[in-house]
């Protein structure tokens, strides 16, 4: 809010700050002058202040020149307070708590009015946003307990804070936000996580992403073999995922999912079934 000359750098990079903790400390520039003399003025403005009015409480002057040592009074007043609010300008603090994350300044640089000094971010909560099904949105509501899963793999708990009302135009997914605590300063922003929301409680199966497959319809399944041993197409629908694999749901009980070579039968086709540690022990 002012200008000046780069005096004094008092944090560094990294560096955790309090909120009104000095970040840096700028030149004065004769700013201590002008100090001195605005309240000199002020000194004499109400010394003549007081005498006008006195002196026009006994008749010997007028309205006026009452008057215009009111305005001379407040001019200094203004004046001494415009200095001053100057001079703690150029001692820069910061307005929160948080981590310095930049400092793009130096000593003995010039700064003017609206030039960054820092930048500090606040680092003691986050906003997880993600994408939901549209399937999904009527089962979330506001304040819902939630918890994020960091890259790093660590849990943390959070609310629900915000659903969208409009559907992305590409993907017909909503997007929603959840607040969650980094008190302590952990976690860094900007880092990949996951939103784990409860809907509710269904079964589900755990099976890896090479036994999905596509319908003629375009839906996501997979391919079971029925009690005839032959090759049946079952849609699913998907309950999470991860690298390791899919939780789904929609395949019946005791199913024989093709986990092997499904890409090369269709449904109908009757098929001879090699169960899994076979399949294994053949193609070692």
């Amino acid at each position: 809010e002012t200008s000046s000359i780069v005096d004094v750098i008092a944090i560094s990079k990294g560096q955790r700050v309090n909120k009104g903790d000095t970040i840096v400390n700028m030149s004065l520039e004769g700013r201590d002058n002008d100090l001195r003399e605005a309240q000199a003025q002020l000194k004499t403005a109400t010394s003549q202040q007081k005498a006008a009015a006195s002196l026009r409480q006994k008749g010997l002057q007028s309205q006026l020149q009452l008057e215009q040592a009111q305005a001379a009074l407040a001019a200094a007043r203004a004046q001494l307070d415009r200095i001053q609010r100057d001079i703690a300008n150029t001692q820069i603090r910061a307005p929160f708590s948080g981590v310095i994350n930049d400092v793009p300044v130096e000593i003995g640089e010039m700064i003017d009015r609206g030039d960054i000094i820092a930048e500090l971010v606040d680092n003691s909560g986050f906003t997880v946003t993600a994408q939901v099904a549209q399937q999904t949105l009527t089962k979330l509501e506001l304040g819902k307990s939630i918890n994020v899963e960091l890259i790093s793999g660590d849990t943390l708990p959070g609310k629900l804070t915000y659903i969208s009302s409009v559907a992305d135009s590409a993907s017909r997914s909503f997007t929603v936000e959840a607040e969650i605590d980094n008190v302590e300063g952990k976690y860094a922003a900007g880092v990949s996580a996951s939103l784990i929301i409860p809907v509710e409680q269904v079964e589900a199966v755990f099976i890896s992403p090479s036994a999905l497959s596509l319908g003629d319809k375009g839906d996501i399944g997979v391919k079971i073999i029925d009690e005839s041993d032959q090759v049946v197409f079952t849609p699913i629908e998907l309950v999470s995922s991860s690298l390791d694999g899919a939780w789904v749901t929609g395949i019946p009980d005791n199913s024989r999912v093709i986990t092997l070579g499904q890409g090369f039968v269709k449904p109908g086709q009757a098929v001879e079934p090699v169960p899994a540690a076979n399949a294994s022990e053949k193609a070692s």
